[in-house]
């Protein structure tokens, strides 16, 4: 073979793997797993993953479409809640001071020394009332759809956790596991994305922040009969249903009738109006 004849070989691999990722992008909206599985949504996440875009990646318009977008006012509400609930924030202090990863929009609170992220403050918010509904202890946490690791950082924090696994997109895992790094945690970590949960993946919890109810229903479907079928407990917080981009989602009954048998909660403060809460296993 020439040298000639090699060039060419090359150029045309080089070629057809740039067409082949461009398919790959193009097709996200038009085949996307789930409204957040869209092609800002993937942008924002590799520009994440570099050096210069982790810095600021919670102030990316792109990002703020899905996630890091609780606003100066919800924080006042979830402050309120966790006040009326006696939730002492003291034991978040590392969390809440050194909220500074990826730069998020902080805002002054009356009696806080220090301006605050509301988006923590709702992960720290979710961490105590899955303690009031499950207790501390857990030997194998999953989270459907896990953010950039925030929920991952309060729950250790407040529970007692052997293990915490999160499902997601394989690009949203990289920024896991980028963000996760910066703090030290008690739990064992696992990343995994739909394809690599096994069929029958076990947990004494399982937990999902708006994720699950944005899946296709042939996600949803999927992840029914791999995890939360076979989790002993379930926290999920729901988005509205019924509306046009719900057609292609389980509807009420359909979960009903799939899911283990679970009682509907109120969201509280709702993030959105019609959002609510499925649990089973709780005390």
């Amino acid at each position: 073979m020439n040298k000639l004849t090699k060039v060419l070989r090359s150029t045309l691999a080089h070629i057809k793997h740039w067409l082949v990722l461009r398919i790959l992008v193009i097709s996200t909206e038009r085949f996307a797993t789930s409204e957040s599985d869209v092609y800002d949504y993937r942008k924002a996440l590799a520009a994440a993953l570099t050096p210069r875009g982790f810095k600021g990646f919670k102030r990316d318009p792109r990002y703020q479409k899905i996630l890091e977008n609780c606003t100066k006012q919800d924080g006042f509400k979830i402050l309120s809640v966790m006040a009326d609930r006696r939730v002492d924030l003291r034991r978040y202090d590392e969390i809440l001071s050194s909220d500074v990863i990826g730069y998020p929009l902080r805002y002054a609170y009356p009696n806080h020394l220090k301006p605050l992220s509301p988006t923590t403050l709702r992960y720290i918010k979710v961490a105590e009332e899955i303690k009031d509904f499950f207790g501390k202890k857990f030997d194998r946490i999953i989270e459907i759809g896990g953010g950039y690791g925030g929920q991952c950082v309060a729950a250790n924090s407040a529970l007692d956790i052997r293990e915490y696994t999160i499902c997601d997109l394989s690009d949203a895992l990289l920024l896991q596991k980028k963000y996760l790094e910066n703090f030290v945690l008690p739990s064992k970590l696992e990343f995994l994305t739909m394809n690599e949960c096994s069929l029958e993946l076990e947990s004494d919890l399982v937990i999902s922040n708006y994720s699950f109810s944005e899946l296709s229903q042939e996600i949803q479907k999927q992840y029914i009969s791999r995890v939360l079928r076979h989790a002993r407990r379930g926290y999920i917080t729901m988005n509205p249903a019924g509306d046009k981009r719900d057609e292609n989602k389980l509807n009420f009954e359909a979960l009903q009738r799939l899911l283990p048998k679970f009682v509907v909660e109120q969201e509280i403060p709702k993030s959105a109006p019609g959002n609510y809460l499925i649990v089973w296993g709780h005390k």
